[in-house]
């Protein structure tokens, strides 16, 4: 992942600096220079270097000192633009050093070091200036095993961290996969939780509807004597009313629990009143007062019944 610069937006104006020398026998240098360095790098986590003929011919990546009014950003890409002629649009900022009093210098030195990161694709032919005699693509561990690499080259190598770009795509890959697995995981407890909802608010609409049905059921059970033609088309009207409610509560999946000659069961069936019958076992319900419903293995509405007790 790009690690942003902080200092991105800050521009350096280089002047003498003055600071307490009491512990250093050494003069101090006329200022302190702030240089950037850039690892041109690859998927494979090889970096470009250059041959300096100016630098005893020692290895080094592209960088140099910072311009008055530059940020380091823009520097760096300058830099790297001069030395090799690669246009960066965006480079990663990785860290930075510093470097009081360097011992291969004949002049006092002190060096504050920003390093920034280019990636590049494969090893592409890379057109350096007269600055670079030949190019290398070396890892981070081949370079620092050699004896011919500058020594700002390697501090800049020791003080970052290179991560082979395929490592930091299966990093993404994995974080994709797993945002990808939760929310599919999310969608599934979506669907469950609006089916939950769903059956919910029908077991709600059930619950008050059953009692509706219940009345039509005792309305159509009730005999009137005698013969009354108006009566009876009153209740085939109401028989086929009632027909029709049936209907509706078997295509929700509602079955109406049978209770006459079963054993009385308190999680079933609710006992209203006891009575006498040789006809039944003791124990066993002998009428039923109001139905009880179930759906799906769940009860929905208990039995209301009388049990015989002998």
């Amino acid at each position: 992942m790009q690690k942003p610069s902080p200092f991105s937006n800050i521009f350096i104006v280089q002047n003498n600096m003055t600071h307490n020398t009491d512990n250093i026998t050494q003069k101090p240098p006329e200022k302190i220079s702030i240089i950037t360095g850039i690892f041109i790098e690859n998927e494979k986590g090889e970096i470009w270097f250059g041959r300096m003929p100016k630098w005893s011919d020692l290895l080094a990546i592209p960088g140099g000192h910072l311009d008055v009014q530059e940020t380091l950003e823009d520097g760096a890409k300058r830099e790297l633009f001069e030395e090799t002629g690669l246009k960066a649009e965006e480079l990663e900022y990785v860290g930075h050093f510093e470097m009081p009093y360097p011992e291969q210098y004949k002049k006092p030195k002190h060096f504050i070091a920003f390093n920034y990161r280019y990636r590049v694709s494969g090893q592409p032919e890379i057109a350096f200036n007269d600055e670079f005699s030949e190019a290398l693509w070396l890892t981070k561990e081949e370079a620092l095993a050699r004896e011919d690499v500058n020594e700002l080259t390697r501090m800049s190598l020791s003080a970052v961290d290179t991560i082979p770009e395929q490592e930091i795509n299966i990093d993404y890959k994995d974080q994709w996969l797993r945002a990808q697995a939760d929310y599919a995981n999310l969608q599934k407890e979506t669907a469950a939780k609006r089916s939950e909802w769903a059956s919910m608010s029908e077991w709600q609409i059930l619950e008050e509807f059953i009692p509706v049905y219940d009345n039509f059921k005792k309305a159509f059970s009730m005999n009137i004597d005698g013969e009354d033609k108006q009566w009876e088309s009153w209740k085939q009207g109401i028989g086929y009313i009632m027909k029709q409610f049936g209907d509706i509560l078997k295509q929700h999946g509602i079955e109406e629990m049978e209770t006459v000659g079963k054993p009385f069961d308190p999680s079933l069936h609710e006992s209203v009143s006891e009575e006498s019958s040789d006809e039944y076992d003791d124990g066993v319900i002998i009428r039923e007062v109001d139905a009880g419903y179930k759906k799906g293995g769940k009860i929905l509405k208990v039995a209301r019944v009388v049990v015989n007790k002998k």
